[in-house]
């Protein structure tokens, strides 16, 4: 439940925190939360005077919308037999594999395999897969930020070492944003 997850971010220290982009952190400014898993969680955090309110969405759900070629062609291939492709449909572990399938992966392969063999550098269609899915969850986030009006924090699980928790900081307001550069920094914990 991300809402639960939301209401945690205040606590988290310095150590669980990584900048990305120029400007300067807002500490009491709107956080935004998205993490893939089974589904897309999303969620936020509103300063109320002493206390935070957080927001329960179901943010996951909005349509997906394509920013190149590559990810048209997903959406295309999505619609095949979905008649709405919305953001969970492609952010989240079936929706890595759905991607893979798309993108011309030989065979069927489980989203934990298809990251393991894209973190390897063992098989270029698992990396052009992750690529393509990294891309999709930063403009996703960037969206959300945007949105939010938000000193973004996203939350997503290691691939390295399962369960463990990241936060990355989006640039705060009035900064560029560049989704795939907060992706890259933290690719392995998709």
């Amino acid at each position: 439940n991300y809402t639960a997850l939301a209401m945690s971010l205040p606590h988290v220290g310095a150590d669980g925190r990584h900048q990305v982009g120029g400007g300067e952190a807002q500490p009491d400014g709107v956080i935004g939360l998205i993490g893939p898993g089974t589904g897309l969680g999303v969620s936020g955090l509103v300063p109320g005077g002493d206390r935070w309110v957080t927001l329960a969405t179901e943010g996951g759900h909005v349509s997906f919308a394509p920013t190149d070629e590559r990810e048209l062609r997903v959406l295309q291939f999505a619609w095949k037999t979905m008649p709405r492709v919305s953001a969970e449909r492609l952010l989240s572990g079936p929706g890595l594999e759905l991607i893979h399938q798309a993108l011309g992966g030989a065979a069927p392969l489980s989203a934990a395999q298809i990251v393991q063999r894209a973190l390897d550098g063992d098989d270029p269609a698992c990396g052009q897969t992750l690529d393509c899915f990294c891309g999709m969850l930063g403009t996703m986030a960037s969206d959300l930020a945007l949105t939010l009006g938000a000193t973004f924090a996203t939350a997503g699980c290691n691939a390295r070492e399962p369960g463990k928790q990241t936060v990355s900081t989006q640039p705060a307001a009035g900064q560029p944003a560049n989704p795939r550069v907060l992706i890259e920094t933290s690719k392995g914990n998709i």
